[in-house]
């Protein structure tokens, strides 16, 4: 069972890289649409990408629970390396505000699975930003 974990997560990786790749050219044409661009056609790549990456993540937990490694976390140290990577995935127009506290216990958490949810609830943070937008607001700049 080890070995199939290892190996779903080794293809996970590998399709959420070409994901991110898509997912990062069609927000591009997205947010700058040249003259003539079919923007809904876009969106559709863009959400059935980010649909895509949704069941890859779900792989990957199913990955790492056949090799969870429970530790004591630093959160604060946890968020700080994420959102390193957060920052390069997000671009510009969003604003990543991270609060972090000296005296934040350390918690007992597999460092991978942690990570997966701050990444969720990013990109929650990101679809309500979407949602918003077609509002009428606007993301800040």
């Amino acid at each position: 069972m080890e070995c199939v974990g290892q190996l779903a997560a080794g293809v996970a990786h590998d399709i959420n890289n070409v994901l991110t790749i898509i997912q990062g050219h069609a927000r591009l044409l997205i947010d700058n649409p040249p003259p003539g661009a079919p923007l809904k056609a876009l969106e559709e790549i863009s959400s059935s990408a980010e649909r895509a990456a949704r069941f890859i993540r779900q792989l990957l937990m199913f990955s790492r629970k056949q090799m969870m490694q429970p530790q004591l976390l630093n959160l604060n140290e946890v968020t700080n390396n994420l959102s390193k990577m957060l920052r390069a995935l997000i671009g510009e127009q969003v604003i990543l505000k991270r609060h972090t506290s000296d005296d934040l216990p350390p918690v007992c958490g597999d460092p991978g699975m942690m990570e997966q949810i701050l990444a969720d609830e990013e990109e929650h943070a990101d679809e309500l930003s979407d949602w918003l937008t077609r509002l009428g607001a606007h993301k800040p700049k």
